[in-house]
């Protein structure tokens, strides 16, 4: 296990302060963009209903299966149903193995993928605490009942992908590559 750790730039704990710094800065400059977009696009296109905490529900915009739409959701990304306090707890929670991989990682695909993951789920827990307890959802694509979501939920989506492609990296295809690369230069 320790090797599989040095050997993929995964060891947090042996770092030098020019990463931890690069890693700050990196960070910095990224959330504070991702946020910052997040929150100016929700703030342009969000059109607040009648009651306080909704949306108007009409479409403002439809381009093909792609529209902008006001909803308030009390969900997850697309509509799934979950409660909000334990959104807010777990979402909390997922913030501190986040925090620490954008510190600590050697690897920067491991960065920008924890960053997105912060971005999205901060972008989101902000509205919920603004919001009373819910999300402005702008985007859609499908349908406007399920197909529902905001720039937040996409660096959630991205950045959930760029870990999965990671995990296998890491753990199924880097050493594959390797035994490939390792044969052919053999043979030749």
């Amino acid at each position: 296990m320790k090797n599989f750790i040095k050997k993929n730039n995964l060891d947090f704990w042996n770092i030098n302060k020019k990463t931890v710094f690069k890693n700050l800065l990196t960070f910095l400059f990224l959330f504070t963009f991702l946020i910052a977009m997040d929150q100016i696009f929700k703030s342009i296109f969000f059109q607040v209903g009648e009651r306080p905490f909704t949306g108007n529900r009409v479409i403002a915009f439809q381009w093909g299966i792609f529209g902008i739409y006001s909803l308030e959701n009390e969900g997850l990304t697309s509509s799934i149903p979950l409660d909000s306090t334990g959104i807010q707890i777990l979402s909390f929670f997922f913030l501190i193995p986040l925090s620490i991989a954008i510190i600590f990682s050697k690897n920067s695909f491991l960065t920008t993928s924890s960053i997105l993951l912060f971005s999205g789920t901060l972008g989101n827990l902000m509205d919920r605490l603004i919001f009373g307890g819910k999300v402005k959802d702008i985007f859609f694509v499908g349908s406007i009942n399920n197909g529902i979501f905001n720039f937040a939920d996409i660096y959630v989506v991205v950045g959930s992908i760029f870990l999965l492609l990671l995990i296998l990296w890491v753990g199924i295809f880097k050493d594959w590559v390797i035994k490939i690369i390792s044969k052919k230069k053999y043979n030749d």
